[in-house]
């Protein structure tokens, strides 16, 4: 063998052994490259996943992704620097994935006749895949599972009747603190435990009195999400609460005590997810209150009215 023919075996061999490193990197990086469903477009043509520009992923750009059961290619259509919404090639299939499922993208389309089957039929592959689905919902998951919520609101009264009082012409406006702790039933539905603390101003104008009343409840509520086709960071809700708990209300040197009943409170609400932990929370409310309050010499009072609000509040 000459010199020649040997240079060139030599040279052929190491082009094969960089060739495999390079397919097992890659077969490496195929196998863990997992991402979750964020959303699923209502005519089923495409979905978004949290995969963005920071990513590099682009506009364009066609990617295998896949389950257990199924494998197609689709092109990204829109695309911000955390998410991105893909449209399936072949319009006759629908998305055949559901929000929140895990599912595996290969950015290498022409690799499927190695993924289909990896996800068929090899168990250390079916393994491996179990254990990183796990890992991934707990990063994705967990972070929006039980959290507090921070809420300032600024109410004003739209009607307003006193029991035994001549006078329930004024105008009252009230601010409002709450501080919630939301535990998720599921994705679309939470429960909301709380405290809450009004300050009411009511100014009468025959005669013209200034009356105080301040609450402190105990609150229990039910919040709906809802989302959009393309809002992973914007969601919309409806939340209806109680709250029941201690009024007191102060008349120029007198007072009078007792409780007062919150029901219903009904909030409509939008969502911006700051960060995957954080969210600003921005809240239209309305609310129906019942107090039932008596002075030091035992004559009783009771006090209906309904009021609207705004309000802004934090989460985390």
């Amino acid at each position: 063998m000459n010199a020649h023919s040997r240079i060139l075996q030599t040279i052929l061999a190491i082009t094969l052994t960089l060739g495999l490193i390079g397919s097992a990197k890659a077969e490496s990086k195929l196998n863990t490259n997992l991402v979750v469903v964020q959303n699923v477009a209502n005519d089923g043509l495409s979905f978004v996943i949290r995969k963005g520009r920071q990513d590099n992923i682009v506009k364009g750009q066609n990617s295998l992704f896949s389950s257990r059961n199924i494998s197609f290619t689709a092109r990204a259509i829109s695309i911000s620097s955390e998410y991105s919404q893909w449209i399936v090639n072949d319009n006759k299939i629908k998305v055949p994935f559901e929000k929140g499922q895990i599912i595996t993208v290969n950015y290498s389309p022409e690799r499927v006749w190695l993924e289909i089957p990896k996800i068929m039929g090899d168990k250390k592959y079916q393994q491996m895949l179990a254990k990183e689905e796990a890992s991934l919902k707990e990063r994705q998951y967990q972070k929006y599972d039980n959290r507090f919520e921070l809420f300032y609101a600024k109410y004003q009264g739209l009607s307003e009747s006193t029991t035994d009082s001549s006078n329930n012409d004024g105008t009252r406006v009230s601010d409002s603190f709450r501080l919630n702790y939301a535990i998720p039933i599921n994705q679309m539905f939470q429960t909301i435990l709380g405290a809450r603390y009004d300050v009411d101003l009511l100014t009468l104008l025959n005669p013209n009195v200034e009356q105080e009343t301040r609450r402190m409840l105990a609150t229990a509520g039910l919040k709906i999400n809802f989302s959009n086709d393309w809002s992973y960071r914007f969601s919309y809700f409806v939340q209806l609460s109680a709250g029941f708990g201690r009024s007191e209300t102060l008349i120029q040197n007198t007072a009078r005590t007792g409780t007062a009943l919150v029901l219903p409170s009904v909030g409509l609400g939008l969502e911006y997810k700051v960060s995957t932990s954080q969210s600003l929370i921005f809240k239209l409310n309305f609310d129906a209150i019942q107090a039932n309050e008596a002075y030091a010499d035992g004559f009783e009072q009771s006090t209906d009215l309904t009021m609207l609000g705004l309000s802004v509040g934090y989460a985390f």
